[in-house]
C-alpha cells in the first residue's frame, strides 16, 4: 500500500515538472499557424511533449505496471513447504536413527507429509531391519494421514519394505 502511495506522490512530484513542458509544447503549436516557419516550432513542440512524457513515465509505469501484472504473475508468497534437506542427508550418511529424529522434526510440523513418513517406514524396515518399529510407524502414519492417496502410498511402501525385508532374512 505504501508504494502506491509512494507512486502516485511521485506523479504529482513529476507532474509539476511535466505540465510547464506540456504547456511550452502547446504554446508552440498553437503559435506556429501564422508562423513563416512552422515545422520548426512543431518539431521543438514534440520534444517537448516527448521530455514530459519521459518525465512522467516511471511513475506512470509504476502505478499501472504492478496491478496489471499481479494479473499474470501475483505476489502471494508460496506455502512453506517441508525441509528434509537435513533428514536425507543423515540417511544417505548412513546414521538412520538420526534420520529418523530429523524425519520426526518435519513430521512435528507438516503432519501429513507423506514423503517423510515413508521415508521413516522405509529407513525401519529396511535399514534397520526392525519390523516392528517399522510397523508401529506405519500404524501411525495412518492415524495421521487423511488423504486416501497418501494412505495408499505409504501402505504400498510399507508392503514393499516389510516384502524387501522377509526376503533379506530369509537369505541370512
Amino acid at each position: 500500500m505504501e508504494d502506491r502511495q509512494e507512486n502516485w506522490s511521485a506523479l504529482a512530484r513529476r507532474a509539476l515538472v511535466a505540465g510547464p513542458l506540456v504547456l511550452a509544447a502547446v504554446a508552440l503549436f498553437v503559435s506556429s499557424q501564422g508562423c513563416p516557419d512552422p515545422a520548426g516550432r512543431r518539431i521543438l513542440g514534440v520534444l517537448l511533449v516527448v521530455a514530459a512524457g519521459f518525465t512522467l513515465s516511471p511513475s506512470l509505469a509504476g502505478i499501472v505496471a504492478e496491478p496489471v501484472g499481479s494479473l499474470f504473475y501475483p505476489h502471494r508468497p508460496a506455502p512453506p513447504g517441508p525441509r528434509r534437506s537435513i533428514a536425507e542427508a543423515k540417511r544417505a550418511r548412513g546414521e538412520y536413527h538420526a534420520a529418523i529424529a530429523a524425519y520426526e522434526v518435519v513430521i512435528e510440523e507438516f503432519p501429513t507429509d507423506v514423503e517423510s513418513w515413508t521415508a521413516i517406514v522405509e529407513i525401519a524396515l529396511v535399514h534397520l531391519h526392525d519390523r516392528q518399529r517399522g510397523d508401529a510407524l506405519a500404524r501411525r502414519a495412518l492415524l495421521t494421514l487423511t488423504d486416501e492417496a497418501s494412505r495408499l502410498e505409504l501402505v504400498r511402501v510399507h508392503r514393499r519394505a516389510a516384502k524387501w525385508l522377509r526376503a533379506d532374512s530369509m537369505t541370512l
